[in-house]
Parts: C-alpha cells; sequence; structure tokens
C-alpha cells in the first residue's frame, strides 16, 4: 500500500472553507453595538446574537457523527456553506429580534457542519506526519479571517454603509468559497467505526466526555473575548469605537501570527499536551491581568490562545485515531452547548452587575479546560477496536 500524501487541492478547500466560517462569526462581534442600538435591545435579548447560533451548531456537530459516513466531508463542507450563506444574509435582512434569531440559527447550524468537516477533510487526504502543520495552517485561515473581519465591517462602516448592508455583502463570501469546490471529486474514504461507545459508559466514552469539556472550557475563554471586547471597551472603559475595534484588530492580528508561526516553522521538542498546557496558563494569567488591569492584555491573549485549537486537534487525531471523526463532532458539540450557556450567562450577569464583571466567566473555565487536560485526558492512543 503506498503511504497517503497530502492532496493539496482538498486540504486548500478546506481552508477556504474555514476562512468563510472565520469572516462570518468574527464580523458579529464589531456589529454588536449597532445591533443593539438599532433594534433597541438589552445586553440578555441581544445575546441572541450569538446564543442562537451555538445551539443550532451544537446540533449540527453533534449529527455529523452520523451523517459524515453517509455523505463524505466534501459534500458536508459544501452543505454548510450554503447554509452559513443564507445564514448571513437573513442577518442583513433583520428588523426584529425574530428574524435576528432565525438568521444567526442559520448561520450556526452551517458552521456547525462546517467546522466538522473541514476537521475530517483534512485528515482523509494527509498522512498524520502532517497534521500539527496543516491543522496550525488551517486555524492561521481562521485567525486571518478574524483579523479581516473587522478591519472589513470598519472600512465598510466609515464609507457611510448600514451594518445589515454589511452582513448582505459578507454573505457572498461562502458563496465563491462553494464555487471554488467544483473542481473536486469526492472521493471513497473507508468508513469510520460504527460508534458503540457511550459518553461515560466506558473507558472510551470518558475520554469523550472529557476532551469535550476541556475543549469546551477553552472555547469560553478565547471566545468571551472576540464576542464582548469591543462592547466592553466602549462601554466599560470608554474608549471610542475605532479604539475598541483596533485592540479586537490586535487579538486577531496575534491570534493568526501565533498560528502561522506554527505552520511555517512547528514545535517538534514539545509534546502536544505541554504547549496546550502552556498556552491555557499563560492566557489565564494574560486574562486575569487584563481585567485588572490594562486592556493591552487582552490583545496579549491572542498571540497565548493562537496555537491552541491546532495542536488541540493534533492530539484528538492522535488518541482516537480513526474515531476521531466522532469524537470532534462530540467535542465540537460540547464545545459550541459550552458556548451557548457563555453567551446567556454573560447577557444575565452583565444586566445583573456589569460587562466587566460578567467577563471573570473566561478565567474561571481556563482553569476548567487545564485541570481536564491536566487530570482526566488520557496521554496514550486508544485502541482501534
Amino acid at each position: 500500500m503506498h503511504p497517503l500524501r497530502t492532496r493539496w487541492a482538498y486540504v486548500l478547500f478546506a481552508y477556504f472553507c474555514l476562512f468563510a466560517l472565520g469572516f462570518l462569526d468574527n464580523a458579529r462581534g464589531p456589529a454588536f453595538p449597532s445591533i443593539l442600538s438599532d433594534l433597541n435591545l438589552s445586553d440578555e435579548r441581544g445575546s441572541w446574537l450569538f446564543s442562537a447560533a451555538s445551539i443550532t451548531s451544537f446540533v449540527a456537530s453533534y449529527s455529523c457523527r452520523w451523517v459524515l459516513p453517509l455523505s463524505g466531508s466534501l459534500w458536508l463542507l459544501r452543505l454548510g456553506l450554503m447554509i452559513m450563506a443564507v445564514g448571513a444574509a437573513a442577518i442583513g435582512q433583520s428588523e426584529s429580534l425574530l428574524f435576528l434569531i432565525f438568521g444567526s440559527a442559520l448561520l450556526g447550524f452551517g458552521q456547525g457542519v462546517t467546522a466538522v468537516s473541514q476537521h475530517t477533510l483534512i485528515q482523509e487526504n494527509s498522512p498524520e506526519s502532517q497534521w500539527r502543520r496543516l491543522f496550525s495552517g488551517l486555524h492561521s485561515t481562521y485567525g486571518f479571517a478574524s483579523l479581516l473581519a473587522p478591519l472589513g465591517y470598519a472600512h465598510l462602516m466609515g464609507l457611510g454603509w448600514h451594518w445589515s448592508r454589511v452582513f448582505l455583502l459578507f454573505s457572498a463570501i461562502p458563496i465563491l468559497v462553494l464555487l471554488s469546490s467544483s473542481l473536486l471529486a469526492a472521493r471513497r474514504i473507508p468508513a469510520t467505526p460504527p460508534v458503540r461507545h457511550k459518553v461515560m459508559g466506558d473507558s472510551i466514552g470518558r475520554q469523550y466526555f472529557w476532551v469535550a469539556l476541556f475543549l469546551g472550557g477553552y472555547l469560553v475563554g478565547e471566545l468571551s473575548i472576540s464576542t464582548r471586547l469591543v462592547l466592553l471597551l466602549q462601554r466599560g472603559r470608554g474608549l471610542a469605537a475605532d479604539q475598541a475595534a483596533h485592540a479586537l484588530t490586535g487579538f486577531f492580528l496575534l491570534l493568526f501570527l501565533s498560528r502561522l508561526l506554527f505552520f511555517i516553522k512547528p514545535v517538534t521538542r514539545w509534546s502536544s499536551r505541554k504547549i496546550i498546557q502552556f498556552c491555557l496558563v499563560s492566557s489565564l494569567l494574560s486574562y486575569v491581568l487584563a481585567l485588572t488591569g490594562h486592556h493591552i492584555w487582552f490583545v496579549l491573549c491572542g498571540a497565548l490562545m493562537g496555537p491552541f485549537f491546532p495542536v488541540t486537534m493534533e492530539m484528538m487525531a492522535t488518541i482516537f485515531g480513526v474515531r476521531s471523526g466522532h469524537a470532534l463532532s462530540l467535542a465540537m458539540s460540547f464545545g459550541t452547548f459550552s458556548i451557548v450557556l457563555m453567551h446567556y450567562g454573560l447577557g444575565v450577569l452583565s444586566d445583573w452587575s456589569s460587562l466587566q464583571s460578567a467577563l471573570w466567566l473566561g478565567p474561571v473555565s481556563l482553569v476548567l479546560s487545564l485541570v481536564v487536560l491536566s487530570t482526566r485526558v488520557t496521554r496514550n492512543p486508544l485502541p482501534s477496536h
């Protein structure tokens, strides 16, 4: 049997898909204050812009464990792109909270489908020895999209565009990515083993749960910054809108550069676990300093958090092997469920107290992630049967 070679056309398509996902995902944060003002929403009600997307993303991610073996990663990615485009366009047409929730729900469903299948597409089309580098490259595109989204949004708003018109334009991005896949042929991939392990039902099922909890804790930490930083700096610390946008841009720039560095020069002297532990500890310290001191520490969190996601994807693929598609589906679905709770919790706590106080949820979640990784997640690959 010939060793698997990297099929770059499929890898690049996965990269483009995450670019579209990241762009739409991170256009919401800068638009959030304008949406609250335009639709006359409180923080709690406005948080449905994020919560609705997280709920449907949870459903989509969880469903992928059954759909992937039937459809394959390529066709599932195409479906996710179409749904994301419709959802972003619907957000742009929103004139009420109900329609905003509808658009957000569609966007989230497309994101959930895309988030799982882009990783499995890379695993199916590259050797295991390349996964750390390729996953770092994949999540560099997310960082790049995260950087461009607030810049593009701010530029168009500076030209006098309304936020709704901006979202209508951005909805074209996943359509363009979808068209780029027209020359790719769906390939037959050996089926993954049937799901026989119930969560917490046996040793493998328990690892599904612990990895999902560990990932969910981190996601709450990162997304609490990326979705609320602009609002915090404008409302809580008195910064002008452009200054707050520049801080968010700095966060995403460092997120992108740190992932790009791992793609260009992979770190081989440290194990995946040690790299992740370093990211969690340093991000936790920076987050606490940001809440108690200058907001520049929020920006620095981008550099410290950057390597986490691609290295975690590599660690999961190594631990679960042929089951990694199922594990990733469960982990992403649990992660999005954690984000649902985060958005709702931040909205409620912000109305009760202040956004500054509510954001302590971020460091608490990073501590949870670190404890679970260090004490519960296995260090060894699981058996393949």
